[in-house]
């Protein structure tokens, strides 16, 4: 089961567009900052947290099937959510 999740992940991931997906790895699995990938992509930073947003968006709906929201399971554990009041 692992691997066919595994195997999902990384089928999604493939799915997303070139720029959304080079966003997301760099931010998620490499751990670079936004601003770092901005620069490496030569974006703006507010580009470069759309992409990940976006891909983290495109992401959650498609790997939705493989979580159990009743056990409170998130598609990407750790990750920040962000809300209204964090903009205050």
């Amino acid at each position: 089961e692992q691997a066919e999740r595994q195997e999902e992940l990384i089928d999604a991931l493939a799915a997303l567009p070139e720029n959304q997906r080079t966003a997301f790895v760099l931010a998620k699995i490499e751990g670079l900052s936004y601003r770092e990938i901005a620069e490496r992509m030569e974006i703006t930073l507010s580009a470069c947290e759309s992409l990940v947003h976006r891909a983290r968006l495109t992401l959650r709906e498609k790997l939705r099937a493989l979580i159990n929201p009743a056990e409170g399971a998130q598609v990407f554990p750790g990750s920040r959510v962000y809300n209204k009041d964090d903009e205050k």
